[in-house]
């Protein structure tokens, strides 16, 4: 018997460490590992000619502060910036309001509620250059033709337009994500116990009154949680400019999101740029670590069930 439960033991021991294996790894290698690179390269230097790395201390820093707030930069900045902040406060106002209310219609089974999910579900297994080029199809064809029809001025590319770049894109954003916040709140509201929307139904309560004092309540840590993850889109988002424009977005319509991910691919091969690039990371993170941890402890002190 001894023996039975030590080779018992073992081979759920195996089985343990083969599972876990796998996302310890993936932890280690794309967290630890990245992190730990980035404040590496943001304290050295990157001689292309020799392949010889210095310590150049805070030497980055300085130039990333200049990037930022050097007099021949800071407008392209806080351009991208200012559209980073229009981005989220769309997303957290018309995407989260909207998906909230667009969930509930569909929770309660209202009319073609099941037609409505597949459609919302699409663009989570289409892919997104899919998207994207269909998106810019129907904006030069059949908008832009609409367009032209009722305004008085006449645009060849409603896209490229420099006034309507950056709404164009805003809207394609909040339609990107707006089916993935959609199913996650309705998938939050089936695990409602059916017994009190019952019991709510038989003391009267409206439509609207159920959806704000008892269905809100319940799926509240879901909501906090997008609106919390949600603010580091701030500097991650990007809204798909590179599907359309790649590295030539218009600069009234660029996001601090599109401005890091379009320098990491332009020199994806260039070493010396390698640096920069994770000090601005870096100078990100210090930036929205404090405010992300501050809003999810004031969203939690705000749990209606859990407070």
């Amino acid at each position: 018997m001894k023996v039975k439960k030590k080779k018992f033991f073992n081979g759920r021991l195996l089985f343990y460490c083969g599972v876990l294996a796998l996302p310890i790894l993936q932890f280690c290698i794309f967290y630890l590992y990245v992190n730990f690179n980035s404040f590496v390269l943001a304290v050295t230097e990157y001689d292309m000619l020799t392949g010889e790395k210095t310590f150049v201390g805070l030497q980055n820093f300085r130039e990333c502060w200049e990037l930022f707030f050097g007099d021949e930069n800071r407008g392209g900045m806080w351009i991208r910036l200012k559209n980073s902040l229009v981005a989220y406060g769309c997303t957290l106002l018309v995407g989260t309001g909207g998906a909230l209310l667009f969930s509930y219609y569909i929770y309660k089974k209202q009319a073609m509620s099941g037609l409505f999910k597949v459609i919302l579900f699409l663009p989570s297994v289409v892919p997104g250059v899919v998207l994207s080029s269909i998106y810019k199809i129907v904006m030069e064809t059949g908008v832009l033709n609409l367009y032209n029809a009722v305004a008085a001025e006449q645009i060849t590319s409603i896209i490229n337009d420099v006034d309507k770049t950056f709404s164009v894109v805003l809207f394609y954003g909040l339609f990107m994500g707006f089916g993935t916040q959609v199913l996650m709140y309705l998938g939050a509201m089936n695990k409602i116990n059916p017994s009190i929307t019952e019991a709510a139904t038989l003391d009267g309560v409206s439509f609207m009154r159920e959806f704000f004092s008892i269905t809100l309540p319940c799926i509240y840590s879901t909501v906090a949680t997008f609106i919390v993850v949600g603010l580091t889109g701030i500097f991650t988002s990007e809204l798909g400019l590179y599907n359309f424009f790649a590295t030539n977005a218009p600069g009234n319509a660029q996001t601090l999101g599109y401005y890091l991910y379009r320098e990491t691919q332009t020199n994806a091969t260039n070493q010396a740029q390698w640096p920069l690039i994770a000090t601005i990371g870096l100078f990100f993170t210090v930036i929205v670590a404090p405010i992300t941890i501050g809003l999810k402890f004031f969203m939690d002190s705000k749990d209606p069930i859990h407070a």
